[in-house]
């Protein structure tokens, strides 16, 4: 697990899974100074709970060397794979660090090289545009980094609705009082992430199905990435969008994390909502809206870090809930499924909050 979360989301070492394979991705990467010291670099780092060690700096100085001396040397598709992978490695690392300027920085290498792979019409493995899409947006989420790739620049990220099953792309009811502030794009946003959980409730996810994985990679990538774009649009004085926002990002980030096990992204988000529900409680805004700002609570309890981050939300919960909330978990799990929840995905973590916060 440790592995996967050092590695997530450039590469996979794990037999259960098909997914990002590290030797489909980058071959005989191992046998590359760069690559693998990126790698001994992002292990050592999670190993030691993101701590600094002694072998540290020698496996990024490494890593930093090797890449600077390909550069500029002739590159075949190989090698330029592994080359970007390192960088992608490194970038993990630095926004792990909260190392902005550094972030930026690699990624506007990443984009330098897709730009030479352009011009000599080197084709990249589809893995590896998905890992460059993925790493970009997480380091957004977490120090705020200028994005440089959407969802829609790469052709291997496309995603469209099934016309043949329009009827899984609906509003869940919970949320139609709030459909002006919400607008029709970020509308459709949710139709899609509520056809993600009609899709994770009736079928049971293969790990070695390739094919299957893309897809839900995709579907994911394209909720994720518009969500994004609505946070960073929002205005942070109107607490209930930006809340919703932030609960639908974790409800869709986690309707699909088989592969990835990393707690960054859900903690990190969870951690925000709380800031962010905390401010909105003081206004009139949550009277208001009571019911999406309780589903929004529940959500980012679920999702927490067991400690400080869950202990405030079932404190929050507490303020809030009375009157308003069924005492039994089944109960609430219907009130929850007015918006989104999946009882097959999200039953144990939910069901463990609800048993913490009923205890106290």
């Amino acid at each position: 697990e440790t592995a996967s979360q050092a590695l997530e989301p450039v590469c996979n070492f794990s037999e259960a899974t098909a997914h990002q394979k590290f030797h489909i991705i980058f071959r005989d990467g191992f046998s590359d100074e760069a690559l693998s010291n990126a790698i001994m670099l992002s292990l050592t780092f999670a190993a030691n709970e993101y701590h600094f060690t002694q072998e540290w700096p020698s496996f990024k100085n490494t890593t930093i060397r090797h890449i600077n001396q390909k550069i500029g040397s002739s590159l075949d598709p190989p090698a330029v794979s592994q080359m970007i992978g390192a960088i992608l490695l490194l970038i993990g690392v630095e926004w792990r660090l909260g190392n902005k300027p550094r972030v930026e920085m690699h990624l506007a290498g990443v984009m330098q090289l897709l730009n030479f792979c352009d011009s000599k019409l080197i084709h990249l493995h589809d893995g590896i545009k998905h890992a460059i899409f993925w790493q970009d947006l997480n380091a957004a989420w977490i120090i705020g980094s200028e994005r440089r790739f959407s969802h829609d620049i790469f052709p291997e990220l496309h995603w469209g609705r099934n016309p043949f099953l329009s009827f899984v792309y609906t509003l869940p009811p919970g949320f139609e009082p709030l459909r002006h502030v919400f607008g029709s794009d970020l509308v459709k946003t949710i139709e899609d992430i509520y056809a993600l959980q009609h899709y994770r409730e009736l079928s049971n996810i293969d790990l070695d199905d390739s094919a299957s994985l893309l897809h839900l990679d995709n579907h994911q990538a394209w909720i994720e990435s518009r969500l994004y774009s609505h946070f960073v649009a929002a205005d942070e004085i109107n607490g209930v969008l930006v809340g919703c926002i932030l609960a639908l990002y974790l409800c869709a980030y986690m309707l699909f994390s088989e592969v990835w096990t990393g707690h960054f992204i859900p903690s990190h988000i969870s951690s925000n909502l709380l800031r962010v529900l905390r401010d909105a409680k003081k206004s009139i805004l949550w009277e208001a809206n009571r019911d999406a700002m309780l589903w929004c609570t529940i959500v980012g309890g679920t999702f927490a870090q067991l400690g400080v981050t869950r202990s405030e939300y079932i404190l929050l919960l507490h303020q809030s809930a009375y009157g308003t909330l069924p005492s039994a978990w089944k109960e609430t799990e219907k009130f929850l499924g007015k918006f989104l929840w999946s009882k097959k995905v999200f039953y144990g973590p939910g069901k463990a909050f609800w048993d913490a916060y009923s205890l106290n």
